[in-house]
Formats: structure tokens, sequence, C-alpha cells
């Protein structure tokens, strides 16, 4: 007789070295390491607009004043939204030292985000070398390695990118603006004369902020796509396509709710600004807006109200 032949679970979780942990692991190293770049790329155009403003700042420490020699006059000249500011050298000091402040929150959360990934590179690094020298490593060990993921993505989400974009776009915020810190810089910038060397001020900041914000959409989307396509998998079938698809799908979501309370200060600060002129970016804006906020409203319902319900059914 011959042997009943035994179907194969194509779903299976691999034995051995698998280079498809390999390949994710470069996306990985890729996505994340350009968010920590962006991260820091922030942090020090930034920090070099402080070294600026403190030096403009000695004259209003010395002459109270913020006319300084050979200064500008903005409400003479046709600078955009910078020609209607006006200066008080108490107000500009506080926003001096306000955005000071903001800048130090930022750092503390960058540095946050490079332990979070120093840590994830580790479990990769620990992963890829076990399942080298140990055939049956990830097959023994899956449910750990993928809720470890799960994990990592969460913390990096929750405190890496909410708090690293939303502080991101409160230092831009205080830049913009008539009364912010780069029509302070013109009027205190003899050089300052044109709409040109206006933007030139403006752009170091734009792009900066920009690329943060293109790098935590990336990696946000990845992530969640990797993880949810790990975490759905099933042993009984393989399912492929409806993983894929429904992954496309719940990356597509998870990362309009960890960019929803930026969009929140871009909807509502930004573009509202003076000299902003909102277009097609804030139409998206408004409307993944809509669909952040609704998760968000169901989540906090949920977290608050199940703990009550679940209360008053122990009570019955």
């Amino acid at each position: 007789m011959s042997k009943k032949a035994v179907k194969k679970d194509p779903n299976a979780v691999p034995g051995g070295f698998n280079y498809g942990i390999l390949v994710e692991f470069i996306i990985f190293l890729i996505l994340q390491g350009f968010d920590i770049y962006c991260n820091y790329g922030v942090y020090f155009e930034s920090s070099k607009a402080l070294v600026t403003y403190d030096d403009l700042s000695a004259s209003i420490l010395t002459s109270n004043t913020t006319e300084p020699n050979r200064g500008f006059n903005l409400t003479v000249s046709p600078l955009g939204f910078c020609s209607s500011s006006t200066f008080k050298p108490k107000k500009t000091i506080e926003l001096f030292e306000q955005y000071e402040q903001t800048l130090d929150i930022y750092f503390s959360f960058t540095i946050i985000a490079t332990i979070i990934f120093s840590l994830h590179f580790l479990l990769w690094v620990v992963t890829l070398a076990f399942s080298l020298m140990e055939a049956d490593f990830l097959q023994d060990n899956w449910d750990v390695l993928v809720n470890g993921k799960i994990i990592f993505t969460l913390a990096a989400n929750f405190v890496q990118d909410i708090p690293c974009s939303t502080v991101g776009i409160e230092l831009y915020l205080l830049r913009r603006g008539t009364t912010g810190l780069i029509c302070w810089q013109c009027s205190m910038d003899p050089k300052c004369t044109s709409v040109h060397y206006l933007e030139t001020l403006l752009a170091p900041s734009s792009s900066a902020l920009t690329l943060l914000i293109l790098a935590i959409c990336l990696t946000t989307l990845w992530k969640a796509i990797s993880s949810f396509f790990r975490w759905s998998r099933v042993d009984q079938c393989d399912v492929f396509i409806i993983r894929s698809t429904t992954s496309l799908f719940a990356g597509f979501l998870y990362a309009c709710i960890i960019m929803t309370p930026a969009m929140t200060i871009l909807k509502y600060r930004y573009f509202t600004l003076p000299g902003v002129t909102p277009g097609f970016v804030s139409a998206v804006i408004d409307k993944l807006f809509i669909i952040g906020a609704l998760f968000w409203s169901v989540g906090i319902l949920t977290v608050c109200c199940c703990p009550l319900l679940r209360l008053i059914r122990l009570a019955q």
C-alpha cells in the first residue's frame, strides 16, 4: 500500500533561517532609521535656529527694545504676513523662552525614541542570530516574537511618533504667523528686505518638518501592515490574499489614527495662521481627520465605558 500523502500546511511558520524575516528587518532598518534621522533633523535645525534667536535676543535684554541698530521696520514693507508684525520686548522674550522649553521637550521624546529603536533593533538581531543557530527557533518562539513586534510598534507610535509629530509642529508654529519668531528674526535682520529672503528663513524648518511627517506616515503604515499580517496568520488554511488586503486596509486606518493629533494641530492652528493658504493638502487632511477622530472617539469611549459596565454587571 502506498503511504497516504500528508497535506503540507502552506501557512505554517518555516523552520530554520527565514529570508522573509531578513527582508522585513532590512525594511525596518531603512524606514525606522529614516524616522529617527528625521527626528534628529528637526531637533538640530531647531537648535540652530535657537542659537540665532539667542544672538539676536541680546539686543532686547540690553536695550529693552526690539529695534536694533540697522533693524528693519516690517510695518512699512510688503513682506507678506509679516508686514503687520509688531513686537513688544516682554512678549518676545516670553515667546523665545517658550520656544526653548518646547525644544527641550522635543529632545526628551527624541531620546526616548532612540532607546525604543535600539531595543527593537536588538530584538531583530537576536531573532536573526538564533534563527541561524537553531532550526526550530522561529517555530518555538513565533508567538513571543510577534507579540514583541506589536509591543515595540505601539511604543514607537504612541511614545515616539505622536509626541514628536505634535511637538515638532508646535516648534514650527512658534516660528510662523505675524507674531512668530520668523517675523521677529526678520525685523532684527537688516538683510530681510524681501519676501524671497523671508522664505529662505522658513525653508529649513519647513523641509525638516515635512520630512518628519512623511517618515512617520511611511513607518507607521509599514509597521501596521506587517504586524497585522503576522498576527492574522491562520494555521488551518492559506488565506494570503485576504490577509494582504486586510492588512493594507488596517495599516491605512492605523496610520490615520496615529496622525490624528498632528492633523488636529495642522487643521485648527497651522491652516488658520495669517499668510497660510489652505490647498489640496488641507482638503486631504480634513477628510483623513474625520476618520482618525472617529476611531479615537470609539477607542476612548471603549476604554472609559467597558470598566464601568463590567462593574455594573458584577454588582448585579
